[in-house]
């Protein structure tokens, strides 16, 4: 596959005008219908026209044939440890690693050291965040710490930056407080994107339980500590209305169990708006 990267390196040498053709790529864009083989002109990062046979000189041109050209995709999941765990990722590495594989965009998952919980932890984040070759866009903690103790100040992240809230790598085990933070969402907007685990059923696990882990004499984590955290968070998804996003889905029943909510969602999305129209 080729990819283009988001035009935030230099162009110019010189005072120059870069001009790259990618030519004879098969070029993919679902959201605008396309799938044809044909040339890219790029101008100093830009796409500046899409066509056959368009002019190569005076450019580099990039033989392409039977490669695939595409948008640049979106991650919405990544880890880049900064602030505070750099010696495993940075902002800069990460997001060079994710243009060297197509990304355009990613979205940083906030269980750094100290988690991005706060205004000023968010402010750091969109800082690193602007130097580097794709866009990064941070979540922050759902709850401070993500101790699943307090809910940090959703509007108040939001408002320096915040795309949407997950305490990714722990659960909110309180269900009352999962409650509380979805309901919330209908306020701000920002969708909870949740860890799916009851500690109490994974706890001291090392892998899936079942006939592997007892060959091994391993202490298994059975499927059921993710299913029954999705089942709930659904059914409280469902009685605020909120915004839920499930992450790193593993199991057959709890990819069951969304496909099934999913257009329950939708029939009470529209239910919600006819009985309360916009004013």
């Amino acid at each position: 596959m080729a990819f283009l990267h988001s035009g935030r390196e230099a162009y110019f040498y010189g005072g120059e005008i870069m001009r790259i053709v990618i030519a004879g790529a098969r070029l993919l864009d679902p959201a605008h219908g396309v799938d044809e083989v044909a040339d890219v002109l790029v101008v100093n990062g830009r796409v500046a026209a899409i066509g056959a046979g368009l002019p190569s000189a005076p450019a580099e041109v990039i033989e392409a044939g039977g490669k695939v050209l595409v948008p640049g995709f979106v991650d919405l999941h990544v880890h880049f440890r900064e602030p505070g765990r750099t010696h495993k990722e940075t902002v800069r590495t990460g997001c060079r690693a994710a243009a060297a594989g197509g990304f355009a965009a990613v979205c940083a998952m906030p269980n750094t050291w100290p988690p991005i919980d706060c205004v000023s932890i968010v402010r750091q984040a969109r800082e690193l965040a602007q130097s580097v070759v794709v866009r990064c866009y941070p979540l922050a903690a759902v709850t401070l710490a993500q101790k699943g103790t307090t809910l940090t100040v959703h509007q108040e992240l939001l408002k320096v930056g915040a795309v949407a809230l997950s305490d990714d790598g722990e659960p909110v085990m309180n269900a009352k407080l999962m409650y509380d933070a979805l309901l919330g969402t209908r306020e701000h907007g920002l969708p909870i994107v949740a860890h799916c685990e009851d500690k109490t059923l994974s706890y001291g696990g090392a892998m899936h339980a079942g006939e592997r882990s007892e060959a091994l004499g391993l202490p298994g984590i059975p499927a059921a500590a993710e299913e029954a955290m999705v089942a709930r968070d659904i059914a409280l998804a469902r009685a605020t209305g909120g915004k839920l996003h499930v992450a790193h889905v593993s199991t057959k029943n709890a990819m069951l169990l969304i496909r099934q909510a999913k257009p329950c969602r939708s029939r009470q999305h529209k239910k919600r708006h006819a009985a309360y129209p916009p004013s």
